[in-house]
């Protein structure tokens, strides 16, 4: 079982502004963020690119690339 604000979170968490996922992914101490090929096949590629452009453009003062391959792309949270 997830805690209420994780599942809160993961239902509504790639809607939010790469600002609000860092902000809420600081506040539980996570170190990483990752996206993945579930979540193209969950939100569709255009809105999951759109997602890594906002995230890799604007934000990389809190988001450093770490990993990428063909299937998915992990982010340390900084």
């Amino acid at each position: 079982q997830w805690c209420k604000d994780v599942r809160e979170y993961r239902t509504k968490g790639f809607n939010q502004t790469a600002e609000e996922n860092h902000d809420w992914l600081k506040k539980g101490e996570y170190k990483y963020f990752i996206i993945d090929t579930q979540t193209a096949n969950r939100f569709g590629v255009n809105q999951t690119n759109e997602k890594v452009q906002d995230v890799v453009g604007k934000n990389q003062d809190k988001f450093k690339s770490v990993f990428r391959n063909n299937g998915v792309i992990i982010f340390e949270v900084v």
